[in-house]
């Protein structure tokens, strides 16, 4: 009783606007009441499962919808109307496409608030552009979720592809819902089509009534003014039917310039189709081509890193015999060191010995002189002194050779021990190169394997690349069939929207001429209710 009361309502607010728009707001005011159950039924199904954010998304619709239904009341449905429209789109993208993790799910939930837009679009929109473009974006919603959310999910997971296929038909089912909206023009032209046919057949009764009037002196002037009156508002309905049709010729008209630019962009597609499988098909030969060369520069790089790894076992062995002959040489060195210092003692006793056989020479000057004092008892003692003094003349002269070979012994020792030291500096610097080479060839070996490890990427990288344009191949072959089905739809809808032009302009031609007979109708009217007060007069 209180839904049949609030419909009452909404006609009497809306019926001094049209008779169309009547019907919208009554039409809407039931698709917010039965959505919103809907909705509301929804969260409590989501809330039972668990699953809390769509339960709430559904409940916040729910709400909305019903919170337009006081300003339904308000005269405002063509608000509420556009509010609905674009709220439920806004909820689809958020839910289904803008969603952060891949799902299947997610185009079901988008699905959600599509689905209901597209069904009551043709009773919602202002206008066939508004419904084109609400269409247009709801199925690029549905491709761009089932492309970056479906496919994805599908594929990580291992799903087969025949069963996911089902988001690529979702084009067809689309197109299917813009041919319910066509249909649902059909059915608004048809609608006001009986309702044209109702208002003749009035005006045929009202006429009739004029023809009794005629035949009637007595209340000849009430009956030519109700006459006077049921005319200008039959002419006035003729009008508005007119304007209708008006309406509803241009709203075909754009329908037709919207179908007339789909096929022309099915036909763009197309062609950008084949030039996308074109370049797909060269690409894969670029992706072949790039597999061989990588492989082979992989070889290249594992062969030349065992190589460096060969060379650097040799540097190290190189390194470890280089510190055995450090080792000698600085045991060489410490020999060389003793053999100096060894001469040098010696010099230092040949300075003694030296010393001790002048003082013997002395001694034995000394004692020869005194022998000679002693004349014949000292001639022995001069004998003995006087070989004395030889031998210490002889000491003297091997002591000088001796000290002389030293000498020279302990310069060329000195000599080899600066050679050495020079030799053991040059050792060490090659002993540096060495190491340094080493520490490069281990870095060169370092950056070989990463090299190795980055080719190997990149040859996994070239491999997925490939099956995936095997998959694109196979997804351009789909599209391109569905692409064609399309195409086909569309002329299907551009024939029976021209047939339906056709009809409406017969309609338009037929409503102005009932116009024009409708103004004639008047204006015999008021002649006639003239008369008949001319009549009346006469008649006294």
């Amino acid at each position: 009783m209180l839904i049949k009361s609030v419909s009452n309502k909404i006609e009497e607010i809306y019926s001094s606007q049209s008779l169309v728009m009547v019907y919208r707001a009554q039409s809407l005011f039931w698709i917010e009441l039965f959505t919103g159950s809907l909705f509301v039924f929804g969260f409590v199904l989501n809330l039972v499962e668990g699953d809390l954010v769509p339960a709430f998304l559904e409940l916040a619709f729910a709400v909305i919808l019903f919170g337009g239904l006081p300003f339904l009341l308000k005269g405002k449905a063509n608000q509420v109307a556009d509010m609905i429209i674009y709220l439920a789109v806004v909820m689809g993208y958020a839910v289904g496409v803008l969603g952060i993790d891949p799902s299947i799910r997610a185009v079901n939930e988008s699905l959600t608030y599509f689905l209901p837009t597209l069904a009551a679009l043709a009773l919602l929109s202002n206008s066939a552009r508004q419904a084109a473009v609400i269409s247009v974006t709801i199925i690029a919603g549905l491709l761009v979720s089932a492309f970056t959310k479906v496919i994805p999910y599908a594929q990580q997971n291992g799903i087969p592809s025949s069963d996911y296929s089902f988001i690529i038909i979702a084009p067809v089912i689309l197109t299917v819902l813009a041919l319910a909206f066509i249909v649902m023009v059909v059915y608004s032209s048809r609608k006001t089509l009986k309702r044209l046919m109702e208002v003749n057949s009035e005006s045929e009764n009202r006429f009739g009534l004029l023809a009794n009037a005629v035949g009637s002196v007595k209340d000849g002037v009430n009956i030519s003014e109700k006459l006077d009156q049921s005319a200008q508002s039959s002419l006035d309905s003729i009008r508005g039917i007119n304007s209708e049709i008006i309406s509803i010729q241009a709203s075909i008209s754009r329908l037709q310039e919207e179908i007339d630019q789909t096929g022309a962009a099915y036909a763009n597609i197309q062609s950008a189709e084949k030039a996308v499988a074109g370049e797909m098909h060269t690409q894969s030969s670029a992706v072949e081509q790039t597999s061989s060369v990588i492989a082979e520069i992989t070889a290249s790089i594992k062969q030349l890193s065992h190589s460096a790894n060969d060379k650097k076992t040799q540097l190290e062995e190189l390194i470890s015999s280089e510190k055995a002959m450090a080792a000698r040489m600085g045991t060489t060195a410490n020999a060389f060191q003793s053999s100096r210092e060894a001469s040098a003692q010696m010099l230092e006793v040949i300075h003694v010995i030296r010393d001790i056989s002048e003082r013997t020479n002395l001694l034995a000057m000394n004692a020869s002189i005194e022998a000679a004092h002693a004349g014949d008892r000292g001639r022995g003692f001069a004998v003995v002194a006087h070989e004395i003094r030889k031998l210490s003349g002889e000491i003297s002269d091997n002591l000088t050779q001796i000290q002389n070979r030293v000498t020279d012994n302990v310069a060329e020792v000195d000599q080899a021990v600066s050679a050495f030291g020079e030799m053991e500096g040059q050792f060490h610097k090659i002993s540096s190169k060495i190491q340094d080479v080493h520490d490069s060839l281990g870095e060169m070996i370092s950056g070989l394997r990463e090299l190795a490890a980055g080719s190997d990427e990149i040859q996994n990288t070239t491999n997925n690349l490939a099956e995936v344009n095997n998959l694109v191949h196979e997804s351009l072959t789909n599209v391109s069939s569905q692409i064609s089905a399309g195409s086909k739809s569309v002329e299907s809808i551009s024939d029976s929207v021209r047939q339906i032009s056709g009809s409406v302009n017969q309609i338009g031609d037929t409503a102005q001429s009932i116009e024009k007979e409708s103004e004639s109708i008047v204006q015999i009217g008021q002649e006639n209710t003239r008369h008949i007060r001319v009549l009346e007069e006469s008649l006294g």
